[in-house]
């Protein structure tokens, strides 16, 4: 019937992607895995953490999709992490540190939060302030929570404040405090302009003074605290593992 000519399609194309051809896999609401695309190398990455030793037909996986899981390592995980967003640390990242899973972090300076740019919520453009660190009154935001405005620009000043201490760029020290948390293997860093490239760079050499790392956890523990373990950035119901 149906189901069977589905169950073979599946298994036929899971078929090529097995053995010695890895896939790069992202996950879904619903399932645990969709096949994109074959890339080089011997392991399976997903974007989306699929947690090590469960089956993944409680994750309502297709066929194709247990075949895929099966053939290969998950050596990656990719999500945001920043200073001012965190929720990685209460779940994602322990279990990715248990499974020797790394993590590929992309939005390192929270869209430009971190680099001083903006002074207020209103000041931060819409398709930026419709994540969960705004309120839901905010014109695109959609996550259906207070958000965090007060936490976020007191944490902001806070960095500000530490840098211009230290005498850097506090971009610089927002990523160096991203690359060197545990289990961190990649930034992933936008740069719009050589300025932008120049202003990056330099925070991949440079390594935090001792008890910085610290302090600057310290000054955003309060938004940590207001997000909790979503690491959804743009919906309340986190469709994130």
């Amino acid at each position: 019937g149906h189901n069977h000519s589905e169950n073979d399609a599946h298994s036929a194309a899971a078929k090529k992607f097995t053995g010695k051809h890895p896939i790069y896999a992202v996950c879904t609401t619903g399932m645990v895995a969709e096949i994109v695309s074959k890339v080089g190398g011997d392991h399976l990455s997903v974007r989306h953490l699929v947690k090590a030793g469960v089956d993944p037909h409680l994750f309502h996986a297709t066929p194709s999709d247990v075949i895929a899981l099966k053939s290969a390592d998950i050596v990656s995980d990719q999500l945001p992490y920043n200073l001012l967003w965190r929720p990685i640390e209460v779940e994602i990242s322990p279990k990715c540190l248990e499974n020797n899973v790394g993590l590929i972090c992309y939005s390192p300076l929270a869209q430009g939060l971190l680099t001083g740019r903006y002074d207020s919520p209103d000041d931060v453009p819409d398709g930026l302030s419709r994540s969960r660190l705004f309120s839901n009154d905010r014109p695109l935001a959609n996550h259906g929570e207070d958000g965090c405005e007060t936490e976020t620009f007191d944490a902001i000043a806070s960095v500000m404040k530490i840098a211009d201490r230290l005498g850097e760029h506090p971009a610089k020290i927002a990523l160096s405090w991203v690359r060197s948390r545990p289990g961190i293997t990649t930034l992933l860093v936008g740069a719009r302009s050589p300025e932008e490239l120049d202003l990056n760079i330099p925070a991949f050499e440079y390594e935090l003074p001792d008890g910085i790392a610290d302090e600057l956890e310290a000054v955003t523990d309060p938004v940590k605290l207001k997000l909790g373990s979503n690491a959804d950035m743009w919906n309340g119901d986190n469709r994130m593992r």
